[in-house]
């Protein structure tokens, strides 16, 4: 991808939304315009769980909702379990703790929900009400091990159900507030037309009047809000897996339900896809 800046500037800056479970390198390369040609090369790593970040020590999962657990053993050192949770969160101190025991907590950018790691030599344990999260942790701990030949035994998640309406209830306002936004613009054209022929938008009732008002904000926010909503489906639709994946049963073939909820959205809907079976 090559993008130009339309004028000599000192300062660019570019957004990107990444869904959690992929990771990679960025590399960028920034050349000047003008001689004498020069090439700065910039590198970002994303990590598997990028959109956490670090918390203080009594920020833990267990203090913020019901907790599910994953916990591996094997024959790992302190510094090897170390380094693959360094490589699955951002913001962890690169050199190995000097505790016998050490414990890291992460929360959610997105949705706001916790996990925690806690590991020492050969016995690691993660805890969180975000089964997704878990899941992540989970496999890009597996790649990991299986590319350098350790035996780990992952036993039986611990699986909190009440994980599931704890995650639920963090996505619902998010995902209303979205469709609430694309439903208001929907009207706006009818509205216009309507406003034009009246004479005005006086005779609307209070919400369509405000709506009719606000209506290049309201597109602004809808245009801007449109990548959101594909964001919360993907992530929606991954969390709709990973539920039923903990459970033994293979949901991928129904992953689309997912995305037609968010189309007709509502939290009875909502509810009921998660219940099923």
């Amino acid at each position: 991808m090559l993008l130009e800046s339309a004028s000599t500037c000192v300062e660019w800056q570019m957004e990107l939304m990444v869904l959690e479970g992929l990771y990679g390198t960025l590399s960028c390369f920034v050349i000047t315009r003008t001689p004498p040609k020069v090439c700065h090369f910039v590198e970002h790593l994303i990590r598997p769980l990028s959109l956490h970040r670090p918390m203080r020590p009594e920020d833990t999962p267990e203090a913020a909702g019901p907790v599910s657990e994953i916990k591996i053993t094997g024959g790992f050192s302190m510094a090897q379990m170390h380094g693959w949770v360094c490589s699955c969160f951002p913001g962890v101190p690169p050199k190995v703790p000097d505790e016998e025991t050490a414990r890291f907590n992460f929360e959610s950018g997105l949705l706001g929900t916790r996990i925690s790691a806690e590991y020492t030599k050969g016995e690691a344990t993660f805890r969180g009400s975000n089964l997704s999260a878990l899941a992540v942790v989970k496999d890009a701990i597996a790649r990991e091990v299986s590319r350098l030949g350790i035996k780990l035994d992952v036993r039986a998640p611990n699986i909190d159900e009440k994980c599931v309406m704890h995650m639920l209830r963090a996505m619902h306002p998010r995902l209303e507030r979205l469709m609430r936004l694309k439903e208001r613009a929907r009207y706006l054209d009818a509205l216009a037309e309507i406003g034009a022929q009246e004479g005005g938008a006086e005779f609307l009732d209070a919400e369509l009047r405000e709506t009719s008002l606000n209506a290049d904000q309201i597109r602004a926010d809808h245009r801007e809000s449109e990548k959101r909503i594909e964001f919360l489906e993907q992530t929606l639709e991954q969390f709709f897996i990973d539920r039923f994946k903990f459970r033994g049963i293979n949901v991928k073939h129904r992953a689309g339900e997912a995305k037609e909820l968010v189309k007709s959205y509502s939290w009875e809907g909502l509810v009921a896809l998660f219940a099923a079976t």
